[in-house]
C-alpha cells in the first residue's frame, strides 16, 4: 500500500455543505498497486466520492473505509497537555492585562468626576484653560484604553479557540485504545512504471455561506453603492488553505421593515353554540404526515481539469475581486478570483462578490395608524449580472449608519425597493377623532356610525419631498353592512390616490419645504339597528 499526499485545490460552498476537490501526483510501479488517501474529514458523504485521473494506467477500484489506528501514545497526549498549559498561562496573562486596563479606565473616569465636582467640594479650583487640557487628556486616554480593551478581548477569544481545539483532540485521544479516521483506497494497474495524476472530489457537511450587504446612499448624487459580500463558515475537520472558492446559490434561503396593514373586516355578529364535550379517548389521533423530501442539490460532476486549470490565475484586491458567474437551470455559481484560506474553526471568513453603483429614486412612506414615522425608500434596479440573494443589509445614508434591513431575492434587471430606515426630519402625527352615531327619526331601522381620523405630516427639510400615506377603511363581509368613504372623495384609482378591494387607501403627497400638511379620513358604516357589528 502506498500513502498518497494530496492537496485541496478548489472548494464549492453550498448553503449547508461543500464539495471539495483534491489533486495528487503519484509515481506507481508496474502491475497492480493499492494507493490510499488518508485522514479525510469525518463529515464526508460517502455517496458523493468521485475519482478521475490522467496517466498511462487503469483505474480498477475505489473504496471508502473507516480505519482504526493503534493506541494513541502517551507522548502525543503529553504534547497536547503541554500545549494546553501554555495556552492557559497565556490566557491568565491576557486576563491580567485586561483587568489592569479596566482599572486604568476606571481611574481616568474618577479623575474626570473630580474635575466636574462643584467648587464647594473640590479642593482645587480649575480655570477654563485647565478644563480644556483635562478634557483633551481625558479623551485621548479614554480612546487608548478602549482600543487596548478591544484588542485584548480579541486576543483572549483567539486563545480560547485554540484551547477548545486542543481539548477536543485530548477527548479524541482518550476514547480508548484506538482512533478512527476516514480513508479512500484506490487500486490502479499500470503496464510500466509511470507518473499519474488523481483528481478526488467529495461532499462534506459542516460548511455554509450566506450573503450580506452594505448599501451606501448619497442624497445629493441620488446614487446607491451596493457592496455585495459573502460570509463563509466551516467546521468540516480539514483546513482549506490557499484554494480557489466557488459559491453556489443552490437551496437559496428566503422581510420588510414597513408595517403591513391587514384588511379591516366587519361582519354581523352570529351566535354559535359551543360544541358538545366528548369523553376522553373519544378522539382518534391523526396519522402524522410524511416529511417533505429534502430538495436535491445540483448534481456533482467529476473533476477532470488539470491542476493549473483548477487554480485561479491571478490575485485580486480583497475588497473588489474580479468575480465571474456561472448559470445553470436551478442556481448560479459565483467564482471570486484569487486564492483564499478558510480554516476549520467555525469562524466567519468574508469574501467580496461585487461592488456596483445603481441610480436611485428616493421617496417616503408612512403608515400613521401603526407607526408615527416616515420611512425613507430608494427605488432602484439591479443592473448587474448577479442575482442579489436574500440577506441582511447595513444601510449607510450620507456616510452615517442608519439601519439594518433585509433584502429579498432580486434577479438581474429586476427593480427593487430598499428601505433606508426612519427619517425623523419628517414628523407624523395620527389623531382618531371621537366617533358618533346618527339616527334619522324614532322609527328608523338603520344605524349609521361615523368615523374620522386626522393625519398631520410636517416636513422640516428644506427640500421638496414625496410621501405615500397608507391607511385603511373597513371592508364589509355582509350585504347588510354598507361602508361609504366620505373624505377623501374617491371615484377611481389615480396617481395621487388608490383604494384596493381590501380597503387599503394610499395617498401620494408632495411636501413643500418646511411645511405642515393635514389629511382627513372620514367614512360611515350603515347597518340594521337590531344587528351587532363585529370588527369596529
Amino acid at each position: 500500500m502506498k500513502k498518497i499526499t494530496s492537496t485541496i485545490t478548489n472548494v464549492t460552498v453550498f448553503k449547508d455543505r461543500a464539495q471539495v476537490y483534491r489533486i495528487a501526483t503519484v509515481e506507481i510501479d508496474k502491475g497492480e498497486q493499492l494507493l490510499r488517501f488518508e485522514n479525510l474529514p469525518y463529515s464526508i458523504e460517502k455517496k458523493s466520492i468521485q475519482l478521475n485521473g490522467k496517466g498511462n494506467a487503469l483505474l480498477k477500484n475505489i473504496k471508502f473505509k473507516e480505519v482504526y489506528h493503534e493506541k494513541v501514545t502517551d507522548e502525543n497526549k503529553k504534547n497536547l497537555l503541554d500545549e494546553a498549559e501554555k495556552i492557559k498561562l497565556e490566557i491568565i496573562k491576557i486576563n491580567s492585562k485586561l483587568e489592569n486596563t479596566n482599572k486604568e479606565k476606571s481611574f481616568i473616569e474618577r479623575i474626570a468626576e473630580k474635575v466636574v465636582e462643584p467648587e464647594s467640594k473640590s479642593k482645587q479650583e480649575l480655570n477654563p484653560e485647565n478644563w480644556l487640557k483635562m478634557l483633551e487628556f481625558y479623551r485621548t486616554k479614554l480612546n487608548q484604553t478602549d482600543k487596548e480593551i478591544f484588542d485584548t478581548n480579541i486576543l483572549l477569544k483567539n486563545e480560547a479557540t485554540k484551547l477548545d481545539k486542543i481539548n477536543k483532540e485530548l477527548i479524541q485521544a482518550g476514547r480508548g485504545n484506538s482512533k478512527k479516521t476516514n480513508v479512500i483506497d484506490v487500486i490502479v494497474v499500470a503496464e510500466e512504471k509511470c507518473e499519474i495524476k488523481l483528481y478526488l472530489s467529495y461532499v462534506v457537511y459542516g460548511a455554509s455561506w450566506f450573503p450580506n450587504y452594505n448599501a451606501r446612499v448619497s442624497s445629493e448624487e441620488k446614487e446607491l453603492l451596493l457592496e455585495y459580500n459573502s460570509t463563509i463558515i466551516q467546521n468540516t475537520g480539514e483546513n482549506w488553505e490557499n484554494i480557489g472558492i466557488k459559491l453556489s446559490t443552490a437551496q437559496v434561503q428566503v422581510g420588510g421593515d414597513l408595517p403591513v396593514l391587514n384588511p379591516w373586516n366587519i361582519d354581523i355578529y352570529r351566535y354559535i353554540p359551543p360544541a358538545p364535550v366528548r369523553a376522553k379517548g373519544g378522539f382518534k389521533k391523526s396519522k402524522k404526515r410524511g416529511l417533505a423530501k429534502e430538495s436535491k442539490m445540483d448534481s456533482f460532476s467529476a473533476f477532470e481539469e488539470d491542476a493549473d486549470e483548477i487554480m485561479m490565475k491571478t490575485h485580486a484586491p480583497i475588497r473588489t475581486p474580479n468575480v465571474t458567474i456561472e448559470e445553470n437551470v436551478t442556481s448560479s455559481i459565483f467564482i471570486p478570483q484569487g486564492k483564499y484560506t478558510i480554516l476549520s474553526d467555525n469562524l466567519e471568513y468574508n469574501v467580496s462578490i461585487l461592488q456596483e453603483e445603481f441610480d436611485a429614486e428616493f421617496d417616503y412612506t408612512t403608515v400613521p395608524k401603526l407607526s408615527p414615522y416616515a420611512y425613507l425608500k430608494a427605488k432602484t434596479k439591479n443592473t448587474s449580472d448577479f442575482p442579489l440573494l436574500p440577506g441582511l443589509i447595513n444601510i449607510f445614508f450620507n456616510n452615517n449608519f442608519v439601519a439594518e434591513s433585509k433584502l429579498k431575492l432580486v434577479l438581474p434587471s429586476e427593480e427593487f425597493i430598499l428601505s433606508l430606515g426612519v427619517d425623523e426630519s419628517i414628523k407624523v402625527e395620527y389623531k382618531p377623532l371621537p366617533k358618533y352615531n346618527k339616527n334619522e327619526g324614532i322609527f328608523t331601522k338603520k344605524n349609521v356610525q361615523f368615523f374620522e381620523y386626522e393625519t398631520i405630516i410636517t416636513n422640516t427639510k428644506k427640500t421638496e419631498e414625496k410621501i405615500s400615506v397608507i391607511d385603511n377603511i373597513p371592508v364589509s363581509q355582509d350585504e347588510k353592512i354598507k361602508v361609504s368613504l366620505i373624505k377623501p372623495k374617491y371615484k377611481e384609482d389615480t396617481d395621487e390616490m388608490k383604494l384596493t378591494t381590501t380597503g387599503i387607501l394610499t395617498r401620494l403627497l408632495v411636501l413643500e419645504p418646511e411645511s405642515k400638511n393635514e389629511l382627513e379620513l372620514r367614512f360611515e358604516v350603515e347597518f340594521p339597528k337590531d344587528e351587532t357589528v363585529t370588527g369596529l
